[in-house]
């Protein structure tokens, strides 16, 4: 296929809705990992529970990536980047009811970590399957941006929320942003399977290895 310089992926729609699903993702997770602990006291949490419940989130990630390792390669990147950001969804919507019920605040815990460890491994890969492989390391940079901006402003982001509605209304913020970012990954999925999307064949998802 024709090779694809980094710059010019600026003038592909495809790099923004990408680099706006990642700038998404990264805000959720910039939020919740950034407040978590007055997060969890707030959905009636001891701070000595808060803290075993955050230490969940590493440990899980670890689990993430071996799961993906292990079961990625079965399916497209575009179904697999689909599964992790609908999963950071879900997490938070377990944590928004956790006060319903406390224990739902370590399944949150593990989900968040587990999906969020899927994440780092798909970022690059979306973007080898979207982009092909030529200049992948400058585009994987390219790609970055928004998503490093987007978890570096979400802990004033979150406070600036807290501030106006509380925490419960930085956890709706923050499951509004998962949902569409996991929306946009629908899109990209849809469009994806009608064969449109990528821009260059040089390199299938089917032929990359997780290892």
């Amino acid at each position: 296929g024709k090779k694809l310089s980094s710059w010019e992926v600026f003038n592909k729609p495809i790099f923004w809705i990408i680099g706006i699903a990642f700038f998404l993702i990264a805000i959720n997770h910039g939020i919740l990992t950034n407040h978590l602990i007055p997060i969890l006291m707030d959905r009636g949490a001891g701070y000595s529970f808060a803290i075993v419940t955050a230490s969940l989130i590493g440990p899980s990630q670890i689990i993430g990536r071996l799961i993906l390792l292990k079961f990625g390669s079965k399916f497209g990147i575009s179904v697999v980047t689909l599964i992790s950001f609908s999963g950071i969804s879900v997490a938070s919507v377990f944590l928004l009811i956790a006060d319903v019920n406390i224990s739902l605040i370590l399944v949150f815990a593990t989900t968040q970590g587990l999906f969020w460890g899927m994440i780092s491994i798909v970022r690059p890969l979306i973007t080898a399957e979207v982009f092909g492989v030529n200049s992948i390391g400058a585009i994987s940079g390219l790609i970055a941006l928004p998503f490093l901006f987007g978890f570096s402003i979400a802990p004033y982001f979150g406070s600036l929320i807290w501030g106006f509605g509380g925490y419960d209304l930085v956890i709706l913020v923050s499951i509004s942003s998962a949902f569409l970012s996991a929306l946009i990954a629908f899109c990209i999925f849809i469009v994806y399977r009608k064969n449109v999307l990528a821009l260059s064949t040089t390199k299938k998802f089917n032929q990359i290895k997780f290892y």
